[in-house]
């Protein structure tokens, strides 16, 4: 590895571990304790957690493992490596920042736009360097290779899906 790609490598895991660390500020200060339905695999693992008490983290690992060897198989082993790595750092963030960030309690739409603000800004700094969260991301991404649907289009579909199954679990509210 030359020295241009081991700064670009170490640039890449700041912003990954920033990213992280902000996704699961907005998720353990705001969405679990407000129990706001999300979506995609990370909501889908807060609703696991507010039915059966589960981590949060470990859960969202378990549940992105069969979708990693999905995107294996179909897309490769290049985007798998930087997809593999974030998820394993969002689901160890989730979990560890569980036991010390403070919950967020008061008005839910404030909980919401703190949560969104938190969870977007930390999704857009993983993006803007290739790499995925893993979840419906790699559905999207697959969906995308074999069809003509776009990957905003099939994030949207998958993320509905388990918005609705959160509604279920939190109501309308």
């Amino acid at each position: 590895m030359n020295k241009t790609k081991a700064k670009e490598l170490l640039k890449n895991n700041a912003i990954w571990i920033l990213g992280c660390a902000l996704y699961a500020i907005g998720v353990n200060s705001f969405t679990i304790p407000n129990s706001i339905a999300q979506s995609g695999i990370t909501g889908l693992a807060v609703v696991l957690n507010h039915l059966f008490g589960v981590p949060v983290g470990t859960v969202n690992l378990i549940l992105n493992i069969p979708l990693l060897l999905l995107m294996w198989k179909f897309l490769g082993r290049k985007p798998l490596a930087r997809t593999l790595w974030v998820t394993v750092l969002l689901s160890a963030a989730l979990d560890v920042f569980s036991f010390f960030m403070p919950a967020y309690t008061g008005d839910k739409i404030l909980a919401s736009l703190f949560c969104g603000l938190l969870q977007g800004a930390g999704l857009g700094l993983i993006m803007i360097t290739g790499a995925t969260s893993g979840g419906t991301d790699i559905i999207a991404m697959i969906v995308r290779k074999y069809t003509n649907m776009n990957i905003g289009s099939a994030l949207m579909v998958a993320d509905s899906l388990i918005t609705v199954a959160a509604l279920f679990c939190f109501g309308v509210e």
